[in-house]
Formats: C-alpha cells, sequence, structure tokens
C-alpha cells in the first residue's frame, strides 16, 4: 500500500466520524498544502484539519507541518500495521496545532 492510499484512508476514515459527531465537515478538494478538512461551526468560524495517516505504528509525520493556528488542528490515524485488516480499527487523535509547536 503507498503512502498515498494511506493518507487518503485516513482522510475518509475521519470524515464520517466528524459528521457522527454533528461536524459540518468537508474535504477539501483545493490545492492548500496541509488542509484536508474544512469544518464550519458558524457562518464565518471555520476549523481546519490536516489528516495524517500512518499505515504503521510509529514515525507520525510531523516534521511538514506548516501552520500553526488556534482553528487549526492535526488529526493522526494510525492503522496500526494492520491496514488490510478491515475488522481492525485505527487509533485516532485530535492536537489542536498550536501543542505540536514545541515538537515540530
Amino acid at each position: 500500500m503507498t503512502t498515498y492510499n494511506t493518507n487518503l484512508a485516513a482522510e475518509f476514515y475521519v470524515l464520517p466520524l466528524l459528521h457522527r459527531f454533528g461536524f459540518d465537515a468537508s474535504l477539501s478538494l483545493g490545492n492548500e498544502e496541509a488542509v484536508d478538512v474544512v469544518i464550519v461551526r458558524d457562518s464565518g468560524n471555520v476549523v481546519t484539519v490536516d489528516v495524517k495517516g500512518l499505515a504503521g505504528t510509529t514515525s507520525w509525520p510531523v516534521d511538514n507541518v506548516k501552520k500553526i493556528a488556534k482553528h487549526y488542528f492535526l488529526i493522526f490515524v494510525s492503522f496500526l500495521g494492520m491496514m488490510t485488516e478491515h475488522a481492525v480499527q485505527p487509533e485516532v487523535y485530535v492536537v489542536p496545532s498550536k501543542s505540536l509547536s514545541p515538537l515540530v
């Protein structure tokens, strides 16, 4: 499985979860770097999300985090080395980008 497929699988895994929690979320199909999902909370109140997919369990790709902002989050999805095991649910972590600034 390629990295591209892992990231795409992670984005499509996250999107329905956000809707289940009641968020109005859409995939970002534009060329905006590091924005995979846009969540509209109210008129003019938008949250952007960068989804990071990982087929294994180590080496989260945070070295390319370009943006630190109040309404910008990263969602990490680890498929735990079992990408093709459809009965295994991945681990998901939601992190405000400001929390990553000391690590990036």
